[in-house]
């Protein structure tokens, strides 16, 4: 994993935690452990943002597509 992505994820685990605090969303440690159970001990995070009315959805459409090319990078180091 290069230095930029380690960053950019370390900064993600930040702002969650932040959200978290002011309630805005409801994640936890135990919903985490669950996703990583179902999934063997493994775990993806894709980054996206946006502005604009339609915010979250091009948000999604773009942490989806950070996933893909992160997912694609993974595969083709292990290789």
């Amino acid at each position: 994993m290069s230095d930029a992505a380690l960053d950019q994820m370390t900064e993600m685990v930040g702002t969650l935690v932040k959200i978290m605090d002011q309630q805005l969303i409801a994640v936890d440690l135990a919903d985490i452990r669950a996703v990583l159970k179902e999934t063997g001990g493994r775990g993806a995070i894709g980054v996206g943002e946006a502005s604009g009315p339609n915010r979250a959805v091009e948000a999604a459409k773009l942490a989806f597509h950070d996933l893909e090319q992160n997912l694609g990078t993974i595969a083709r180091s292990s290789e």
